[in-house]
C-alpha cells in the first residue's frame, strides 16, 4: 500500500468528486445521458485509485498520473488487480458465501463478470452514446426535457457509484473516517435491484 505523499486514492477521489457534480448538473438540467457518462468516470477512477492504493508501486502510479507508462493502464487492469487484493479479501467471501457475486472478478463466456465491472459495462452504454441510449432516447422526444424514468435511473446509479467509492475508501484507507451520516443516508436509498452494495456497505459500515 502506497503511503506518506502517495496516496492514489486520495487523487482519484478528488477528480471523482468533480465529475460527481457534474454529474449532478447534467441530471438536474436534463442531460442524462452526459450525466451517466460521468459516473462512468468515476467508477474508472475510484478503481484504478484503488488498486494504486493496494496493490501498484509509487513509480507505476507517476507513470500512470503523467501518462508516461508504456502500455497505458486502464480499468480492465485495475479490475484484474484487485481481484485478489488483501483488503478485499473478507468482503469478497462475503459476497461469495452469501450471494455468489463478486465485485471484480474476469468476465467469461458464460460470466458477466463481477459487479463493479457488469456497472461499468452498463454505463459504458450510455457513455458512448450507442443506438438506444442516447440524449433522445432518454428524452423520448427533442430536449432537454424532463423525463421521470432517466432521472431516477441516474439517481440510482449515481448512489451505486457513491457507494462504491465509501466502500473502497474505506477497505483501502481503513484509518480514514468518513461521515457515517452520509453514509447511511446514501445507503438507506441503495436499489433493490443492487443486493451486492447493501452487502458492502452492511460489511464495512454497520
Amino acid at each position: 500500500m502506497l503511503e506518506g505523499e502517495d496516496n492514489p486514492l486520495y487523487d482519484a477521489i478528488l477528480d471523482a468528486y468533480d465529475e460527481l457534480q457534474a454529474a449532478t448538473y447534467n441530471a438536474l438540467t436534463g442531460y442524462y445521458r452526459t450525466a451517466i457518462g460521468c459516473l462512468r468516470t468515476v467508477i474508472e477512477q475510484i478503481t484504478i485509485g484503488t488498486y494504486f492504493q493496494c496493490c501498484g508501486t509509487a513509480p507505476e502510479y507517476k507513470e500512470w498520473r503523467s501518462g508516461t507508462a508504456r502500455d497505458g493502464f486502464r480499468f480492465g487492469n485495475a479490475c484484474d488487480g484487485l481481484i485478489n487484493a488483501d483488503p478485499l479479501k473478507g468482503l469478497n467471501a462475503r459476497f461469495k458465501e452469501s450471494l455468489g457475486d463478486s465485485f471484480f472478478n474476469q468476465k467469461g463466456n458464460t460470466n458477466p463478470g463481477g459487479w463493479v465491472r457488469r456497472l461499468h459495462s452498463e454505463l459504458s452504454e450510455y457513455a458512448h452514446s450507442r443506438p438506444g441510449y442516447s440524449q433522445a432516447d432518454q428524452w423520448e422526444s427533442n430536449g432537454p426535457v424532463y423525463a421521470s424514468d432517466a432521472l431516477d435511473f441516474c439517481l440510482d446509479k449515481f448512489i451505486e457509484t457513491s457507494m462504491l467509492g465509501f466502500v473502497l475508501a474505506k477497505l483501502s484507507l481503513p484509518n480514514v473516517t468518513l461521515p457515517k451520516s452520509t453514509v447511511l443516508a446514501f445507503a438507506s436509498k441503495i436499489p433493490a435491484s443492487s443486493p451486492i452494495i447493501k452487502t458492502a456497505c452492511e460489511y464495512c459500515f454497520y
